[in-house]
């Protein structure tokens, strides 16, 4: 039975791994006999993986600081220009209420 997952291919109620998820994960021993990875090999990887997600991170979160200012500012700007915009749009309805000039004059 498959579980069903989001479109980034995570199990339900799964957050995001975080750079510390990655730091404490552990790999327990291979038994003797038995092929396995190499812990060296594993944990330098996992550094590499922790690194590339701290960066990640610190973007994404450069990145919503930046979308919520623009937010604000365009939040700003429309309650600025808000009675430019509802007088704009009476004007254009006023204009689109009138004969056309043809009209007016029996043509």
């Amino acid at each position: 039975m498959e579980y069903e997952r989001d479109p980034a291919g995570r199990s339900p109620g799964r957050t995001l791994l975080t750079p510390q998820d990655v730091h404490r994960k552990r790999f327990g021993p291979t038994p003797i006999g038995r092929r396995g990875y190499a812990p060296g090999e594993v944990r330098e990887f996992l550094h590499l993986v922790e690194v590339d997600l701290a960066v990640l991170y610190r973007e994404l979160v450069s990145a919503r600081e930046e979308a919520n200012r623009m937010k604000m500012a365009l939040r700003e700007w429309q309650s600025q220009h808000g009675e430019c915009s509802v007088r704009g749009r009476q004007e254009a309805q006023e204009l689109y209420r009138r004969p056309h000039p043809r009209e007016r004059r029996g043509e």
